[in-house]
């Protein structure tokens, strides 16, 4: 690996990988390049990214093996929502439905492949703005397919078949033997709308639904509506899919307040902090 690409910084750290930026020495291209230890969990990412050839996911340049795991992929330089809700007190309507339709757009593109692919983990440090103003979607290492296969090694299907974040992630996702579906990615859709329009944070408590829904104030009883449908408990109740999701959410913001140029906010340094509720969401659903 040494040979091929020079590491420039860290881009981050996982659960169950890295991602640095780096240079490739004989091109001088900068790429992101993840790096796993775990079976062929980055092989499996390679395969999805490639079969879906898709503009709001980076594209793949090549994924080997040698000690550990490489994926090389494009480099989307940008800023993500995470770091854009920690940077702006507030963003206007029009702001959040671009985001919004963004983030379905590329949902639709997972759902509407065969089988269906299923995120599983969408959240704001997953979505990210390019320096063109696009969404784009990020880390679908813990996507899978609605058939509930991975067309990977068992060792691998077993420790993929639960995954998601903690607030985000719709509740059947960590029952036993439950297979996820697209109302799955609709739940964490409804979570991050709420995070948007009301800086109200799911990944902090209370995760029960009906408290977070009481907590998020200056929104107006439509989007109330909507974020509760995507909430649902049962998720055949939630929208039938992210195209009938975006349409509600259109029909209920102002057709003109969105049509505004979205300017990229510059990037700033973000801390993070590491923190563990897992026995509390457990204990909820």
């Amino acid at each position: 690996m040494e040979e091929k690409y020079k590491k420039i910084r860290s881009l981050g750290v996982g659960a169950t990988a890295e991602v640095y930026l780096v240079e490739e020495i004989a091109t001088g291209q900068l790429f992101a390049m993840k790096i796993g230890g775990q079976g062929e969990l980055l092989k499996w990412e390679a395969q999805l990214l490639q079969s879906l050839q898709s503009s709001y996911f980076p594209k793949v340049k090549e994924y080997f093996r040698e000690n550990r795991e490489y994926l090389v992929m494009e480099y989307i330089d940008g800023i993500n929502l995470q770091e854009l809700l920690n940077k702006e007190e507030s963003l206007e309507k029009g702001e959040v439905l671009y985001l919004m339709e963004g983030i379905c757009g590329g949902l639709c593109e997972l759902h509407k492949q065969e089988p269906a692919i299923i995120y599983r983990d969408l959240k704001p440090a997953n979505v990210m703005l390019d320096k063109a103003g696009k969404v784009r979607l990020i880390d679908l290492g813990a996507a899978c397919l609605k058939d509930g296969s991975f067309n990977i090694s068992q060792d691998v299907s077993a420790a993929v078949t639960q995954a998601g974040t903690y607030g985000y992630a719709a509740p059947e996702q960590f029952w036993q033997g439950v297979v996820p579906d697209e109302a799955c990615d609709i739940y964490a859709a409804g979570k991050i709308f709420a995070y948007l329009l009301s800086g109200k944070n799911p990944a902090e408590p209370p995760y029960e639904v009906e408290q977070f829904c009481k907590g998020l104030k200056g929104i107006s009883q439509a989007y109330v509506e909507i974020i509760e449908r995507c909430l649902e408990p049962q998720p055949q109740a939630r929208y039938e899919s992210c195209e009938s999701l975006i349409r509600e959410m259109r029909r209920v913001f102002d057709e003109k307040s969105h049509k505004k140029s979205w300017k990229i906010p510059k990037k700033r340094t973000c801390c993070y902090k590491k923190c563990i509720w897992k026995s509390e969401y457990r204990r909820i659903f």
